[in-house]
């Protein structure tokens, strides 16, 4: 009783409540606070997200604009337009498709070249309207309109310009289709930067969802949310926030407007961005236990005062309560001091003493038979974690030589560079787990380096495509460079933010000659393995880079090789072996096509006794610039070869007798104009004789077609040379 007394004593002289009604009266306050600033934070978001997707379409109005600047004149064909359209789509992936309307709703040329000849009725019923409307507008202008191909396709922005020639006339209608991909990126991240459970959406005109963070696609707003699209009519021209209920409870909802787009008001375009309630407040409720927190101390540091005020009361107490912990923890050793007073604390202490001592005794006899034993577990653990680490490190090693051997076998029976990466796309994942990495192949210029192949990349994480050869201290030193510490001074350039724990640069070197370079990256010392030990890893990569090396050297060699067998040093054509090969190639094609086929033969006139006036030197001059002269003279799938000597062929692919007449007395007057230099010196100009042959006309193989264009040849130089004469003429003239 004595005990009990004095403590309740001390404690009643505590004034904890009024100030536990401060603190009750603060933290409502300023909880109301907080939660005003979740929602002002919502808020923030809805506007900021608005800004992003406003620049998205921007950038894509201006890229439009860039496409539709370029020439679009009547001249062009359907295929040249749909190649400029998917070299668009190529150079800006985020947009879906581009295609070239004519005023009459024909596709002239589209990205997709299915879509070629077909109406934009067939293709996409939803844009008729906006394109009626284009047709009218004046150039320059823009329509926006949404558009699907079917009702499982992603929905997508069509943005639609009139283009019109020099006279003011429409020629016809730029459609490029944006996806939603850039859209969505910019709305995951408003829901990234919210609380969880946010989703953002970007609404429509009509009120629908046209894109959402988590990728909703539900039509009607009204079935979303039943009480948003009543408060957005209400009130479309503010932005700020609404906390509204329904059956599933309460929401914040945040509006932001998009400034005008394609002819849409201001306003019609909105983003929205809707969080629970409960994890809006969740904030405040955490920012109000960190407030209130302190004040607490305040209260236990009044308490602690307080008690101390009966601190020998309090003192005796912990003194029998850190002996009873003491024991219980295992320290058995432990006693409790014990003063000159006769109260109860004495005799407690006494009593609790006399315990401990006999239970010490008996621990310590115990615990020299468990020592014995623990010492005889932990040897046997020991040797079992070494026996299992040896086996993983076996098994570990015998994978890689089972991968490396068939990575081996594979590049060897490689034909083009092409399979070698997709060999390494599939292998190197394998033999390296847990890297990002690239294989990289010198340029041509051997002064940068170009990815064949890139694994582990992501979002977070990106490897170069590229780099020059200075931004690598593995190519400077020509031997690996690895790595292990994050920010090192040593670390390459070329290795990009976030920087990787570990970096491992291995130069891929055959023949004393610098192939490329095997990358990898670690972004955790572990992902090398139990041991973080980059030894190992670095020694596989110089064996799989030796490999990759000796097998593209091998290729590169191959193609040069054969590039030379099919070439013509002097003048850069096609030689007779090449040609032996595309004649056949060419006639099944042109037989298969229904399409003529022009063979012409050309022979420089009089080129020996040329030869004998003027020299070897300048008779080599001529030909280099004859060549030249058939190279600029050919179209894209036409064909030049110096089949002999001075004397030439060339194929001229759906080219009938009066086109292939016109091409070679064009190419006569252009040699007639041709100057010539031999150093200091301007060489007289020189004609030619040409037999022409056409497919099917004067044969319907590689033999017969190369004899009538032959003879032709020989019937023009005796008519007098510096003409061109077709197979059969020389007959009919006589």
């Amino acid at each position: 009783m004595k005990i009990q007394q004095k403590i309740r004593w001390v404690l009643l002289g505590v004034g904890v409540v009024p100030l536990s009604v401060f603190i009750g009266v603060y933290s409502s306050t300023f909880y109301q606070a907080s939660v005003t600033e979740g929602r002002s934070h919502l808020n923030d978001l809805a506007a900021s997200s608005a800004i992003q997707i406003s620049n998205v379409l921007l950038n894509a109005t201006r890229d439009s604009r860039a496409l539709a600047a370029t020439d679009w004149t009547d001249g062009l064909t359907n295929q040249v337009t749909s190649t400029k359209l998917s070299q668009f789509t190529y150079s800006y992936p985020y947009f879906k498709e581009a295609f070239w309307v004519k005023p009459n709703g024909v596709v002239f040329g589209s990205s997709n070249s299915r879509h070629n000849g077909q109406t934009i009725e067939n293709l996409y019923p939803q844009l008729r309207e906006s394109f009626s409307q284009t047709i009218r507008q004046s150039a320059g202008k823009f329509t926006l309109s949404e558009t699907k191909a079917d009702d499982a396709a992603a929905r997508s922005l069509a943005f639609m310009l009139r283009v019109d020639n020099a006279r003011g006339e429409a020629v016809g209608v730029l459609i490029t289709s944006l996806l939603t991909d850039p859209i969505q990126v910019v709305l995951r991240d408003a829901q990234l930067r919210a609380p969880g459970e946010t989703v953002a959406a970007l609404l429509n005109s009509h009120g629908e969802i046209f894109a959402s963070s988590d990728g909703s696609d539900m039509h009607d707003t009204h079935q979303w949310l039943p009480r948003l699209g009543v408060s957005m009519k209400s009130d479309s021209s503010q932005e700020k926030t609404y906390v509204l209920e329904d059956k599933h409870g309460k929401d914040v909802v945040a509006i932001a407007s998009l400034p005008a787009i394609g002819g849409q008001e201001a306003g019609a375009w909105r983003v929205v961005v809707i969080a629970p309630l409960d994890i809006v407040t969740q904030k405040a409720r955490q920012s109000l236990v960190q407030t209130v927190a302190p004040m607490i101390a305040i209260v236990a540091l009044i308490l602690l005062i307080s008690l101390l005020m009966g601190r020998r009361v309090a003192k005796r107490i912990n003194l029998v309560v850190d002996g009873t912990h003491a024991m219980s923890k295992g320290n058995f050793a432990a006693r409790i001091a014990v003063d000159d007073e006769t109260d109860e604390f004495a005799e407690l202490a006494l009593a609790f003493n006399s315990m401990s001592q006999k239970v010490e005794d008996m621990v310590l006899e115990k615990e020299k038979a468990a020592e014995n034993l623990a010492t005889l577990a932990a040897s046997l653990k020991l040797n079992a974690t070494q026996v299992e680490s040896s086996l993983a490190h076996s098994r570990k090693q015998n994978r890689e030589i089972t991968l490396r051997n068939e990575l081996s076998e594979l590049l060897q029976s490689c034909l083009c560079i092409d399979e070698v990466g997709s060999i390494v796309d599939h292998y190197l994942p394998q033999l390296f787990p847990e890297s990002h990495g690239a294989i990289y192949l010198s340029a041509d210029n051997k002064t940068a380096m170009n990815a064949l192949a890139v694994w582990g990349v992501t979002d977070d994480h990106i490897i170069r495509p590229e780099f020059v050869n200075e931004d690598c201290w593995g190519l400077r030193r020509g031997k690996p460079h690895c790595v292990d510490e994050t920010g090192a001074t040593s670390l390459c350039d070329h290795v990009t933010p976030p920087l990787p724990m570990v970096s491992i640069c291995v130069p891929m070197i055959a023949r004393t000659e610098t192939i490329g370079l095997l990358h990898l990256e670690y972004a955790h010392l572990s992902d090398l393995g139990a041991a973080g030990d980059n030894r190992e890893q670095t020694e596989l990569a110089a064996s799989v880079g030796a490999l990759l090396a000796m097998a593209v050297a091998n290729l590169r060699l191959s193609a040069a090789l054969l590039e030379a067998s099919i070439h013509d040093k002097l003048t850069g054509l096609h030689n007779r072996r090449y040609l032996e090969t595309a004649l056949p190639r060419e006639i099944a094609r042109s037989s298969r096509e229904k399409r003529s086929l022009a063979i012409l033969m050309l022979d420089v006139d009089h080129f020996k006794v040329f030869n004998d006036t003027h020299g070897h030197e300048a008779g080599d001059a001529v030909l280099r610039s004859l060549g030249l002269a058939l190279r600029e003279n050919c179209r894209l799938g036409d064909t030049a070869c110096r089949f002999g000597g001075e004397e030439f062929t060339v194929l001229l692919t759906d080219t009938g007798e009066a086109a292939a007449r016109e091409w070679g007395n064009r190419l006569r007057r252009d040699l007639c104009e041709m100057k010539v230099r031999v150093g200091s010196l301007v060489l007289p100009p020189v004609t030619v004789s040409i037999g022409l042959a056409l497919y099917p006309d004067h044969g319907d193989n590689k033999e017969s077609l190369l004899k009538a264009a032959d003879v032709a040849l020989y019937d023009a130089k005796r008519a007098g040379r510096d003409q061109l004469m077709c197979s059969g003429e020389s007959q009919s003239h006589s």
